[in-house]
């Protein structure tokens, strides 16, 4: 799982086969191993620390994947593993030397096998189990950080595109002047991911005339559709910038977002320049599909005198201080990061002035 890219195909042309056979191999040898203690070929040693084992591996099973999950949120990996390994083991002795043999009555503590012959353990337990549900359900948020500022950005989305339609029928009512200004306000077009949704209403501010749109989940082959939805309406500003690719995909074994990109290049109507920010995925490496996007991306400046590139990449790894307690991709609440980011976006479209529009 560490060596791995889930995004590479060959996690899933050998990956998989290759656990299963290793697998496979283990519970050979365990096999092998039990017949081994049953026919007294192991030593006196060996045979106590596997009925040892056995007696505690099904807990250290059971707890070691959420202690993992819990200590890695805010620790790193080493001391993460070191913590879930220790922690994992003490919970495994209790379970097996205090807690299943409380509930079967073998428990030498005259309380314990009161309660247990009253039923009182279950009850009780039940009650605890009952306590904590409620507890947790109303202390914890009907919606994660995440899912409350997609919604809340989805509604703001709705909210700035009846804005613009009202503005429009404004502006047919102004005068030839007052129209001949408004069309000098040429403003960016923003498509972005779930990264994006973050710094959304910072980007607005500081981007003049700016049109951010920002969902969790897109991929680069919905953003054609938007932009000529955007071109129907009158509504597509003079950059159009796409801000995503963490969400890269494969296709035909090549990087479908490269192709997608061709595409919108390809289509993009005269006038208009276009610009690329490069994502980041912290989680990944070279052969990861987000990664082999953004050095596709860092080419195209020379081959299209209309795109210009900003690269995010460079900018999140020298400062790995903007994902801190994240998932090494997105960076919610992070004025910092939310600076950097706006700070690029701005500095790009600057670039970009100083090239050539697409010609007709």
């Amino acid at each position: 799982s560490f060596a791995l890219s889930y995004e590479s195909p060959f996690t899933y042309y050998l990956g998989i086969l290759i656990t299963s056979i290793i697998t496979a191999l283990l519970i050979y040898s365990a096999l092998l191993a039990h017949t081994a203690e049953r026919v007294h070929i192991l030593k006196f040693s060996e045979q106590k620390f596997n009925a040892y084992f056995n007696k505690i591996s099904y807990s250290l099973y059971l707890f070691h994947w959420p202690l993992f999950v819990l200590a890695k949120q805010s620790l790193p990996i080493f001391a993460s593993v070191l913590i879930a390994i220790i922690a994992s083991y003490f919970l495994a002795l209790f379970a097996t030397y205090i807690w299943e043999p409380a509930w079967q009555g073998k428990l030498n503590i005259h309380w314990l096998k009161t309660m247990n012959q009253k039923k009182y353990l279950l009850s009780s337990s039940i009650g605890v189990f009952l306590i904590i549900v409620i507890v947790t359900l109303s202390k914890a948020p009907w919606l994660s950080s995440m899912q409350e500022a997609l919604l809340r950005n989805s509604l703001m989305q709705s909210k700035d595109a009846a804005n613009n339609i009202i503005v429009k029928a404004e502006e047919q009512e102004h005068d030839a002047e007052e129209r001949a200004f408004q069309e000098s306000i040429k403003g960016a077009t923003i498509y972005g991911d779930s990264v994006m949704v973050g710094p959304r209403d910072y980007l607005q501010e500081i981007i003049p005339d700016s049109d951010v749109d920002a969902e969790g989940y897109r991929t680069l082959n919905e953003v054609y559709d938007l932009i000529k939805e955007k071109e129907d309406a009158n509504d597509l500003r003079e950059f159009v910038i796409i801000a995503m690719g963490t969400n890269s995909s494969f296709q035909d074994n090549k990087n479908a977002d490269a192709q997608n990109a061709e595409e919108i290049i390809a289509k993009l109507p005269a006038k208009h320049r276009l610009i690329f920010i490069t994502p980041y995925d912290g989680r990944g490496d070279a052969s990861w599909g987000s990664w082999q996007y953004r050095d596709y991306l860092l080419t195209l400046e020379d081959k299209y005198d209309f795109v210009t590139v900003g690269d995010w990449f460079d900018v999140a790894q020298k400062n790995p201080q903007f994902y801190e307690g994240t998932d090494l991709v997105h960076f919610y609440g992070n004025q910092d990061a939310y600076e950097a980011y706006g700070k690029l976006i701005l500095d790009t479209i600057e670039r970009a002035k100083e090239r050539p529009a697409k010609p007709e």
